[in-house]
């Protein structure tokens, strides 16, 4: 009897897995098309004489206006971003896919790619918090909650369901 319960837990602890993270993907793929659209639209509007006005005053200190509107860092930035949310998109996408469809070969780069990412996202947050005035501290703290709650659990979950999804493979039991 106890046999026949261990495997009903199990089969119920996947099932609850994989819904809480096509949950968690789900919003986590829509904040990534949400950053690509408000990339592209930064990459549209920073010539403009508002936007430079405002996105300066939070990041530079007066003095330094002058240098970086002649080195137009927003449009370098905003284009680097569209480019590295271009990358990942296909990648969450194929993560989703994955899970949906049982196929652990399309998880895999998405759980690595976000692992090194997620260390990214830790170092970045110490690093804005050390860099930015005191007006543009709120990035880092909006950076720190995002890699905390948001990618953190959907990316350990991740880990947990390819686990359990890994665990009928023979060979996966021969290397552990």
């Amino acid at each position: 009897m106890e046999i026949v319960d261990k495997g009903i837990e199990k089969l119920q602890v996947k099932k609850i897995t994989k819904i809480s993270l096509t949950a968690l993907l789900f919003l986590f793929l829509t904040l990534e098309i949400l950053c690509f659209v408000a990339s592209l639209w930064l990459y549209h509007l920073s010539g403009e004489k508002p936007v430079k006005k405002y996105i300066f005053g939070l990041l530079w200190e007066p003095k330094l206006h002058r240098y970086m509107r002649n080195l137009s860092p927003l449009v370098t930035h905003s284009l680097a971003s569209i480019f590295v949310q271009a990358a990942l998109l296909p990648v969450s996408i194929c993560h989703m896919f994955g899970i949906i469809q049982r196929k652990s070969y399309l998880m895999v780069p998405w759980i690595f790619l976000w692992g090194i990412l997620l260390l990214g996202g830790i170092g970045g947050t110490v690093y804005l918090a050390y860099v930015l005035p005191q007006k543009g501290i709120w990035l880092s703290v909006v950076t720190g909650a995002l890699t905390v709650l948001l990618v953190y659990p959907t990316w350990l979950l991740s880990l947990h369901y390819s686990v359990i999804h890994w665990e009928k493979n023979k060979l996966f039991r021969r290397l552990l």
